[in-house]
Formats: structure tokens, C-alpha cells, sequence
């Protein structure tokens, strides 16, 4: 299994944050781009009516993008169940040693593909879950983020202390949880008769 992390540029968000930093980067591109144009105009290198669409349209342009796929999220989140085959946690920005800030990832396996996009959540819903475990999730399938994971069946290893604070599990997995043997294949020529040994009635 392949778990893959993405830049968290557009990935990795809630809706509600995804539009501020949208609506901000459009506002710190579009205002100096007006500077611009007017410092241009003044000049006569653009025209006068064209300064202030120009700006906006620039702004809007920044913003749309992540603002469209928030509300897209908030009006469409999908169902995601499957098993949890990777729970990590990385140090959000700041220096290399400040570690005051987390981001919380969660990789379900649907089982449907060798690769699994890793999503985040919350510290509070990241925190109960355990690798192994069958879960149903609310998820936006745009941004990334989870609102809603509830645990179906908690894996094997769920009272045992498996985790620790490098955000690695003590425990070997499987490389993929969700096509685990539960017996070994039958080898060639082996009998297929009864436990008893005796011969099948022809």
C-alpha cells in the first residue's frame, strides 16, 4: 500500500479556513497589482478603465480556486469507509524545533486502489483512532479534511500500547491491512476429503 501525502496548499483544510486564506490571497495579490496598474497608468502604459477590473480580476482569480472547492466540500462531502492503514503526525510550519503545532493524518484503505491519499482531521478525532481499525468518515473529497470519523470494529491491537510520539507504530503490519491471509494456500496434490482421512462415497 502506497500512502501518499499531499502539499497542503489546497489539501489538508477545513472549508471554513480554506475560504479565509482563499479570500486573503486574493486581497494581497489583487490590491498590489491595483499599485501597479495605477503606477502604470500614470504613465500612460495602461488605461485608465482597465486599472481597477484588471486588479479585481487578478484577486479573483487567486481566490477562486480554493474558495470554489471549499464550498464545493461544504456541499458535498462523501462517505469514506474502509481501514485505517497509516495515522501520522507531522510538525505544522514554524522552526524545526517548535513543535507546539501539529498536522494530524489519517490514510483508509477502501480497497479499491494500491495507493491511498492521506487526509487530515482534527487532533481531538485523530486521537482515539488506532491503525487496523474499520472506519466510516465524513470527508470532503476536494480539500481533504475530515469532519467525521466513527470507528465500525476497532483492530486487534487497539489496548495495546502501540503508539508513540515519532508517530510510528511499534507493531509490524501487514502492507496492506485489508488483504491480510488468513491461511496459507493449499500446496498441489493436497487431499480435499474429510478431517477424518476416509475416502468420499463415489
Amino acid at each position: 500500500m502506497n500512502v501518499r501525502y499531499p502539499s497542503r496548499l489546497l489539501w489538508g483544510r477545513p472549508p471554513g479556513a480554506t475560504i479565509l486564506r482563499g479570500l486573503a490571497a486574493g486581497w494581497f495579490t489583487g490590491f498590489p497589482t491595483w499599485i501597479i496598474l495605477v503606477v502604470a497608468a500614470a504613465f500612460g502604459v495602461w488605461p485608465d478603465g482597465l486599472v481597477l477590473p484588471a486588479a479585481l480580476a487578478v484577486g479573483l482569480a487567486v481566490a477562486g480556486l480554493p474558495v470554489v472547492r471549499a464550498i464545493s466540500d461544504l456541499g458535498g462531502a462523501a462517505t469514506v469507509e474502509g481501514q485505517v492503514v497509516r495515522l501520522r503526525r507531522f510538525p505544522d510550519g514554524g522552526k524545526a524545533n517548535d513543535t507546539s503545532k501539529w498536522t494530524y493524518w489519517c490514510a483508509i484503505d477502501e480497497g479499491g486502489s494500491r495507493e491511498v491519499r492521506a487526509m487530515c482531521l482534527s487532533e481531538e478525532m485523530w486521537l482515539p483512532l488506532r491503525e487496523g481499525d474499520r472506519v466510516r468518515a465524513v470527508a470532503g473529497r476536494r480539500l481533504g479534511w475530515i469532519r467525521r470519523v466513527d470507528v465500525i470494529e476497532g483492530s486487534r491491537l487497539r489496548d495495546a500500547a502501540t503508539y508513540d510520539d515519532t508517530g510510528e507504530y511499534a507493531v509490524d503490519a501487514p502492507e496492506n491491512l485489508g488483504e491480510v491471509r488468513v491461511l496459507p494456500d493449499r500446496p498441489p496434490g493436497a487431499w480435499d476429503g474429510p478431517a477424518d482421512g476416509r475416502r468420499r462415497p463415489e
